[in-house]
């Protein structure tokens, strides 16, 4: 007998995954898609995909002089009250209908784990910052979320540094996998980080 599945505490299902991915997803029912693309590289939307797209361009960066340094587009927290509105837009469907949101950028590391932590700490209330990092890490292990897209959340949701703390934990793990590589102890870059 297979043990019984422990139900989601989200109102919708959520998925992460880099572009390459994307065709796999083709056939599980995906209603809304939310793409973060690097400039002049849009997502064109799946065949298979018959929902809402949502886009959002800006690349992995963390601070204005990250921004400087590699000639890149930052967050803007314009761009994560967009991709909050959205996220409230899910919330709503899910009432009448199922939904399964997919997020995407380029590797599925950094940008779009940062939003889907956004969506998610969004969908569960305040309070459970830490059960939306468990939540998440359990849709996509091994991710870093950009760290400014959760700053700016945290600020639009009002939650008082609490999910920028819950990416603490994985701060601690990859400065120790750093340590161990040898690399400096910079933010964690993702593969799509910059196109130069």
């Amino acid at each position: 007998m297979k043990p019984e599945k422990t139900p989601s505490p989200l109102p919708f299902r959520v998925s992460v995954c880099g572009r390459a991915e994307l065709p796999r997803f083709a056939g599980s029912l995906v209603t809304h898609l939310i793409s973060i693309d690097n400039p002049a590289e849009p997502t064109r939307t799946p065949e298979w995909f018959k929902g809402v797209h949502c886009h959002a361009v800006f690349q992995d960066v963390v601070n204005a002089d990250e921004a400087r340094e590699f000639n890149a587009v930052p967050p803007a927290v314009q761009d994560v009250e967009r991709l909050l509105a959205f996220g409230r837009r899910c919330m709503e469907t899910s009432q009448t209908q199922k939904v399964h949101l997919l997020v995407h950028c380029t590797a599925g590391a950094s940008r779009s784990p940062a939003v889907a932590f956004a969506i998610i700490c969004l969908a569960l209330g305040e309070g459970r910052e830490n059960e939306a990092m468990r939540l998440l890490l359990s849709i996509k292990p091994d991710v870093y979320p950009n760290s400014l897209v959760v700053k700016y959340a945290d600020d639009l949701l009002d939650r008082k540094g609490r999910m920028v703390e819950a990416l603490r934990p994985l701060r601690e793990e990859f400065v120790q996998a750093a340590d161990e590589w040898g690399e400096p102890k910079t933010t964690a870059r993702e593969g799509d980080r910059v196109t130069p």
